[in-house]
């Protein structure tokens, strides 16, 4: 256990407790030893025959773990992840009898209501909790490098927090998240035995408290966990409240404890402050600045926007092509969506696809223009909650969307897909986390910039370009702004020139001191908004009243792009750059780049990517960067296929 003198970080106060057994028919006396880095630490202890004792070492009794200028261990967000290792044995007489290490971090974490939503600390900085709901294997098999490439999307995407409900994942998971920084709130799981407490009889009680017992003592080192959900879509009642605090006791458990997922309470641990107002379905971008139901503002446990259709590549992989064509058909039951009635079909989402960008000619078109609406809403929800964290009213203090990922292959609730494809999803995501970033705000049409790092950083300028979608430039205006670390500021509001088309873009670009763009993101707009009908809205989803026109992007000008792309190889990875120029007279419209095992190969998955979805002004270059294992091209030499909405699709040599 640490503890950290806040809001100072310049010691700790480490506890070590050790469990000796003896297993031996007689009396004996151990000599109970360990060390942490230089420290050393030792107790002599009696034990009867069969007999049990905890050690403690701390301060009081080994003054070397007060330590002076910790290593402190930070969600990779706001700092670095450096990890201590405590190694722990017994001796008899001089031999040594038993082992034990265990990895550990210094850091402390706390949380609060704050104005009704619950409030994450960690080492004495407030926490914006932007995470995502963790699936597991459909059949619960331990994939190591599978959980490592999943985990290494998430960091990449720069998703600071996994939810667990239920299924506590394997010891290989939390070290991996230990080491790269990502926060894990695990829980119990809704719909099973956890909830049916009407069921519980003394055999279920002593299965639940030494659950959670077990539970807490495999996990309470690992720096990364930072609470625990006692109760998920209900909070537990007293009996099985008191069964599960006095177990987390008995394993010294020193982190937030909170009552539910959902807005419930529990008569020990209070109002958890969370919600679970929907939605589960797709809305709009503008749904997520309403401070209503599932809006930004407080904790919002799980909600998300639904559908996610992964591109041609992938459902090709699991869906035959009568399957594929009736995607267009939003009334029929899709069996790789959910059983459930209300998530059986696409429903309200191909009503909005059709309403919103047009009806699809065929299914290729519901496929790009599904990648357009899970891009658009998906930022949305995660810049609505950057925005709001700010606020001094009801502020945002975290959401995790549902769902992070696939336990099979399925057309909703995932930022990346079974095959770890990226796809509008992902990226729409991954533009609105990066820690340094300008943004739009879709309910008073103002721009932000959101600093999720702990420093400041001054000197800044949004530059806002608007053009129409033939691409005439509309207006063009720079802002002067200072950005607060782990916070928001507002840079004004979007200009509103006379004479634009009804659907038009808005380009911002965050430039530092020294005029190097540091962030880049490019909106699809209309002067017709979404609105929304709250009054007929159901615990998944607020049905719209209203429509953008974004129709204009169906007949945008043909653009083309010419691509310049080297690899080299860095340890057993590849990396790819690609430089990507819109030599046409049009704008280049969401193109997407994939790296393929040589001409007509099959895509290199899992790839991360610098930034995908790219949208570019005639003679606008952007340099992206690939990363992928450079044994999945299979010996065959890599190749660049890029694509767009306007923009047809052609492949480029990488070298290599």
């Amino acid at each position: 256990a640490t503890d950290l003198p806040l809001p100072s970080t310049s010691s700790a106060d480490l506890t070590v407790k050790v469990d000796a057994r003896n297993d031996t028919s007689g009396a004996v006396t151990t000599n109970v030893s360990g060390t942490i880095d230089n420290i050393g630490f030792m107790q002599s202890v009696s034990l009867a025959a069969k007999e049990t004792k905890t050690v403690t070492f701390n301060p009081s009794n080994t003054p070397a773990l007060h330590v002076n200028n910790p290593r402190v261990w930070w969600p990779f967000t706001m700092g670095a992840q450096p990890m201590y290792t405590a190694s722990v044995n017994a001796a008899v007489s001089g031999t040594v009898s038993d082992t034990a290490t265990t990895s550990f971090g210094v850091r402390e974490i706390s949380s609060a209501n704050v104005q009704g939503g619950r409030q994450f600390t960690v080492n004495g900085k407030p926490f914006l909790v932007r995470g995502g709901g963790w699936a597991s294997d459909l059949f619960l098999r331990t994939d190591v490098r599978r959980i490592t490439d999943q985990l290494n999307l998430v960091r990449s995407m720069n998703l600071n927090t996994i939810r667990l409900e239920g299924k506590p994942e394997n010891d290989e998971f939390y070290d991996i998240a230990d080491r790269l920084g990502i926060m894990i709130l695990p829980g119990w799981e809704c719909c099973s035995a956890w909830e049916n407490y009407g069921s519980f009889n003394a055999e279920k009680n002593k299965v639940a408290g030494d659950s959670m017992e077990s539970e807490a003592k495999r996990i309470r080192n690992h720096p990364s966990v930072m609470g625990f959900l006692i109760g998920s879509d209900n909070a537990p009642p007293s009996g099985p409240e008191k069964i599960y605090l006095d177990s987390l006791k008995r394993a010294d458990w020193n982190l937030p404890v909170v009552a539910s997922a959902a807005n419930a309470s529990s008569p020990q641990s209070g109002n958890s402050g969370m919600k679970m107002d929907g939605p589960y379905w797709w809305e709009p971008p503008a749904y997520w600045y309403n401070k209503q139901l599932g809006g930004a503002f407080g904790f919002a446990s799980e909600i998300g926007p639904g559908p996610a259709i992964p591109e041609m590549d992938e459902l090709k992989k699991f869906l035959s092509t009568a399957d594929i064509n009736k995607l267009t058909n939003y009334t029929a039951g899709q069996y790789h969506l959910s059983p459930s009635g209300d998530f059986s079909k696409f429903g309200d989402f191909g009503k909005a696809i059709d309403n919103r960008y047009g009806k699809p000619s065929n299914v290729d078109d519901l496929v790009r223009r599904s990648q357009l609406a899970s891009y658009e809403t998906n930022r949305a929800q995660f810049e609505a909650w950057g925005r709001n964290f700010s606020d001094t009213s009801k502020p945002a203090t975290g959401v995790i969307f549902w769902m992070l990922n696939d336990p099979w292959p399925k057309l909703f609730w995932h930022l990346y897909d079974y095959y770890l494809a990226t796809d509008g999803s992902y990226f729409g995501a991954k533009t609105a986390l990066r820690p340094l970033h300008a943004q739009y705000s879709y309910d008073d049409k103002s721009l932000a910039v959101v600093n999720t790092g702990l420093t400041d950083a001054s000197g800044l300028s949004v530059q806002v370009t608007l053009f129409n979608a033939d691409g005439t430039q509309k207006a063009d205006e720079t802002r002067a702004v200072n950005s607060k670390a782990n916070s928001a500021v507002k840079a004004g509001t979007l200009p509103q020139p006379s004479g634009l088309s009804t659907t038009y873009f808005a380009r911002l670009l965050l430039k530092n001191a020294a005029g190097q763009v540091v962030d880049r993101n490019v909106y699809w707009l209309s002067t017709k908004a979404d609105t929304l009908n709250y009054g007929s809205s159901d615990w998944w989803i607020t049905p719209q009243s209203g429509y953008a026109d974004l129709k204009g992007l169906a007949s945008l000008p043909a653009s083309s792009v010419n691509v310049i792309a080297s690899s080299t190889v860095e340890g057993e990875n590849t990396r790819t750059t690609v430089n990507i120029d819109n030599n046409g007279s049009a704008v280049a419209f969401f193109v997407k780049s994939s790296i393929r095992k040589g001409n007509g190969g099959a895509e290199v998955l899992p790839t991360d990517w610098s930034d995908n979805y790219v949208t570019l002004w005639p003679r606008e270059t952007l340099t992206l960067t690939a990363t992928y294992r450079t044994a999945d091209l299979g010996g065959a030499k890599p190749v660049v296929q890029v694509s767009g909405n306007n923009v047809s699709q052609r492949t480029f040599p990488a070298g290599g």
